[in-house]
């Protein structure tokens, strides 16, 4: 089940001294830890297994784009324990950085960690375009299709809930529709955002 999320203010003082604390008061045993803001795909699952089966206490999985060989972006998986003396190690050198999340895996990397590749998806989203185009390869691809739009789809904070309609009359064509849009007139290759009233 997926657990709420928590949006952290950072504090004035090092960002490993914020995340040390949220750490230490989670009633968790393991942590993972991924970091990015462009749309990215991977198998949780599949490398949650396998860091399982490895019995070790920490491992940084390099997620590729099955279609591109450059690392795109990684997924942390850490025992509690591990991750808070990382990061009580970061904060006695006084450390901070502009990329703490590639801090905290260079540091557990030096220290012996293992790295192990995942394919996965990424685009990385520069222009208006860019977005409408990573629209289109998602409906293009049932696998990523359906990662978002299944029985337990991923959230987005653009929608409210409720349901798309299409009047009787309207045309629809390779389009993505969202929550509580309406649609009387035609539509084509077109993202349709929440709350939105395409008329005759």
């Amino acid at each position: 089940k997926a657990p709420e999320i928590k949006i952290l203010p950072r504090g004035e003082h090092s960002i490993f001294k914020d995340f040390y604390a949220v750490v230490k008061n989670e009633d968790a045993d393991v942590f993972v830890l991924y970091n990015g803001d462009n749309p990215a795909i991977a198998d949780f699952s599949g490398a949650a297994k396998t860091y399982r089966d490895m019995n070790v206490p920490t491992s940084v999985f390099k997620v590729f784009y099955e279609k591109d060989p450059g690392e795109k972006f990684k997924i942390l998986f850490a025992r509690k324990d591990k991750l808070l003396k990382i990061l009580d190690s970061l904060m006695s050198q006084n450390y901070d950085a502009p990329f703490p999340f590639e801090s905290i895996c260079n540091s557990m990397i030096n220290d012996g960690m293992p790295e192990l590749k995942l394919k996965g998806y990424y685009k990385q989203l520069n222009t208006i375009h860019d977005f409408y185009i990573f629209n289109m390869e998602i409906l293009d691809n049932i696998k990523f299709f359906n990662s978002l739009f299944d029985l337990n789809p991923l959230g987005s904070y653009l929608t409210s809930g409720g349901i798309g309609r299409i009047a009787n009359e309207a045309y629809v064509k390779n389009s993505l529709l969202s929550e509580n849009c309406l649609i009387e007139g035609i539509v084509e290759n077109s993202i349709i955002f929440p709350e939105v009233t395409v008329g005759r």
